[in-house]
């Protein structure tokens, strides 16, 4: 019996120091932020092998000019929501032409593979792939305009400050 109650008491510590543990670091990440942004946001779309698609974040042509440099900028609970909704609204609006460029690379593959390669087709849903990934930039420029509004001056200052320190992307 005594041991029955050890095994309890360790399983019981063991369990309360890993919650402890967690959320001291999602307390790291988001100090001061109140529910529900308790939680790093969600990773970009991407594809199956975990890689966020060219072009970076956002998925294939939705860089973002905003990186992880946005969250240090000690935004309120109501900024966070407005950026997620921004976010949310892009990721959706954006949506047809990722699945555009899914299937055009698709036939290009096919195409690839085929017994006689067709340079025209080929041409054509290349520039399919351009139109899709044009559009998608449009979209996430359009977010990230958004964004900036919602800052205030002084982390619009912190955000140019930040990006001066850091080299720029490749």
């Amino acid at each position: 019996m005594p041991h029955t109650r050890r095994s309890v008491a360790i399983l019981v510590l063991v369990f309360a120091a890993t919650a402890l543990l967690a959320a001291a670091n999602t307390g790291i990440l988001w100090a001061g932020v109140q529910e529900p942004f308790q939680q790093a946001p969600a990773p970009p779309p991407g594809g199956p092998d975990g890689r966020g698609g060219r072009g970076g974040p956002g998925g294939p042509g939705g860089q973002s000019v905003f990186g992880p440099e946005l969250f240090e900028l000690d935004l309120t609970v109501e900024q966070l929501q407005q950026v997620k909704a921004i976010r949310d609204e892009a990721r959706t609006s954006a949506t047809p032409y990722r699945e555009l460029l899914r299937r055009a690379q698709k036939e290009l593959n096919a195409l690839v593979a085929s017994d006689k390669f067709d340079q025209s087709a080929a041409r054509s849903l290349a520039e399919t792939e351009g139109k899709g990934m044009t559009e998608i930039r449009v979209i996430n420029a359009r977010a990230d305009a958004a964004i900036y509004q919602i800052l205030t001056a002084d982390q619009r200052t912190a955000l140019e400050q930040s990006r001066r320190r850091k080299p720029p992307a490749r």
